[in-house]
């Protein structure tokens, strides 16, 4: 019987939630876009971004893969009643249009607003970490509490920590070739 190692820096594994998301400069493909009211009844714009492109990163000992990756990003865009943050939320939205290659030159109807699906863009993304709550249990959801505490690992003691990709700008337009095969559309 022969004994064999593993060697993790030469074998990519998939990223997940639980592993470390650096923040860099990523190219990203728009895969869905839905236009929706929010929670609060705010009109919003909802797009699945897919990473592409994309060299596995070395993250401590082990090799991710982040090609193929896919997150969603929230796009509020009219806050009726309060004209001020509408403004800005419609401003943020255009700005981005823009980045993306559409036309904003004669506006934008904030009812239909023009589609990103397909749109590949240059853009820097971080893992925003969020800590990973416990169901509530009856007592804390009798005080109306929708989470429970924070879950610890139990082997390390340390917080469990969830990491999501968000995108924090886009730079404009990618005008190469994706070579991304995980998930064509």
């Amino acid at each position: 019987m022969a004994i064999r190692t593993i060697d993790k820096t030469k074998i990519a594994k998939s990223w997940n939630n639980k592993t470390f998301f650096p923040k860099d400069n990523y190219i990203l493909r728009c895969l869905e876009q839905k236009f929706a009211p929010n929670s609060n009844g705010n009109p919003m714009v909802t797009l699945e971004w897919e990473i592409v492109n994309q060299e596995p990163k070395q993250i401590g000992p082990d090799l991710i893969e982040f090609d193929g990756i896919k997150f969603s990003s929230y796009h509020v865009i009219k806050m009726p009643g309060n004209e001020e943050d509408s403004n800005k939320a419609f401003n943020r939205f255009c700005e981005m249009l823009d980045k993306c290659g559409i036309d904003i030159s004669e506006g934008v109807d904030d009812e239909n607003p023009p589609s990103l699906k397909g749109v590949v863009v240059h853009a820097s993304v971080y893992g925003r970490e969020q800590p990973s709550y416990a169901s509530p249990t009856p007592e804390e959801r009798a005080k109306n509490l929708k989470v429970g505490k924070i879950l610890k690992d139990p082997i390390t003691g340390k917080d469990t920590i969830n990491f999501s990709p968000t995108i924090e700008q886009i730079y404009g337009l990618f005008d190469g070739v994706v070579t991304t095969e995980k998930a064509p559309y």
